[in-house]
C-alpha cells in the first residue's frame, strides 16, 4: 500500500543529525567508527529513519549517484515486494547504470533492525 502523502506532513522532520568523517591523506579507512557514530542516529523519535553518504567508494563510477538500500519487513515476502516496488519506481525516473545485490552475511541477531 503506498504510503500516503499527508503522512509524511505529520512527522517531526526537525529532529535531524549528521556525522562526518575523513581521512585527511585521502586513506580508506574502515566503518567502525562510522557505525558507532550512526547508532547513536538510530531512532531519531521523528519517524523518518536515518542514512548516510559516502563519497569516493566507487571511482569507476565518480560521476553518478550510489543508493544502498535495506528493506526491511515482518516477512521475507514483504522485503521483497518492497524492494520489487522501489525498483520500479527508480527505473521509471532515473536512468540505472549499474546494479547489483552488495554481499553480506544475514544477521538474525539484530534485535532492532535499521
Amino acid at each position: 500500500m503506498p504510503r500516503n502523502r499527508r503522512e509524511l506532513y505529520n512527522k517531526e522532520i526537525c529532529a535531524c543529525s549528521i556525522f562526518g568523517a575523513m581521512n585527511r591523506d585521502g586513506e580508506r579507512f574502515n566503518a567502525a567508527g562510522v557505525m558507532k557514530a550512526i547508532a547513536n542516529m538510530h531512532v531519531r523519535g521523528n519517524g523518518l529513519g536515518g542514512g548516510f553518504a559516502a563519497y569516493g567508494i566507487y571511482p569507476q563510477y565518480r560521476d553518478y549517484y550510489a543508493f544502498h538500500l535495506m528493506f526491511n519487513g515482518k516477512t521475507l515476502q514483504s522485503q521483497i515486494s518492497a524492494k520489487a516496488e522501489f525498483e520500479q519506481y527508480l527505473n521509471q525516473r532515473f536512468d540505472v547504470v549499474h546494479d547489483e545485490e552488495i554481499p553480506h552475511r544475514p544477521q538474525t541477531q539484530l534485535r532492532d533492525p535499521p
